[in-house]
């Protein structure tokens, strides 16, 4: 009850409005307390007010700057990587859930959305995104050679038009030792046309992978 009641005060004291009205008083007690002489009445009032407005405004619009969601990060990424060919390319995060064992999409791009894989889930030894779990590594499969079925992956569950996937893990500690889920890139291209094997592409998007790591641990 306690941790509840706890809680919900952190919450209230991280709303912007609550900031920015707490931060504006701390500043305008002072003026109100200091015995300013030497001014009239009525200019203590207008500067105390135009301190008080200009303060409110400020922090107002400083804490509630809206954060990147994760789901707006993995459109930055297809966008940043393959610009106009980004509608040829989806993306999504999958968390591990230790007491299943299984990975679940969690967060996607808007590319995604409507699609009949947009709530997989599979056991973490499956699929791409599995072998890159359990290898601590990227993974890289053409999709036009092998098959889902060849990842222990029934294709009915997955998008038709997938030729090729990149996966990379998504881990918890900056030692890379432990894996909490995985980032996966796919797109309905040949191979050839996605630069899934370039080393820069992975890296971009194994820090992109870290990036995600963060603010899924704000949540």
């Amino acid at each position: 009850m306690l941790s509840t009641g706890k809680r919900r005060i952190e919450q209230l004291f991280e709303k912007s409005g609550v900031k920015a009205v707490l931060s504006t008083l701390i500043l305008i007690i002072p003026l109100v307390l200091s015995s300013w002489v030497e001014l009239l009445f009525i200019y203590k009032i207008i500067l105390i007010a135009t301190a008080a407005s200009i303060n409110l405004f400020v922090v107002y619009f400083a804490c509630g700057k809206p954060k990147l969601k994760i789901n707006e990060m993995s459109d930055v990424l297809t966008a940043s990587l393959w610009q106009k060919e980004r509608h040829h390319f989806r993306a999504n995060v999958m968390l591990y859930n230790p007491q299943k064992e299984t990975l679940s999409v969690k967060y996607l791009s808007s590319s995604m959305m409507g699609a009949v894989d947009r709530k997989l889930c599979i056991k973490s030894c499956q699929g791409c995104a599995g072998r890159a779990f359990q290898d601590k590594r990227e993974m890289v499969v053409d999709l036009t050679e092998k098959s889902h079925r060849d990842f222990d992956i029934d294709p009915n569950y997955i998008w038709p038009d997938m030729k090729s996937i990149l996966s990379v893990p998504i881990f918890e500690d900056d030692e890379h030792t432990k894996v909490k889920g995985v980032l996966s890139i796919d797109s309905d291209l040949p191979i050839d046309n996605t630069n899934f094997f370039d080393t820069t592409v992975i890296s971009v998007v194994s820090v992109y992978a870290d990036w995600l790591s963060g603010m899924i641990q704000e949540r």
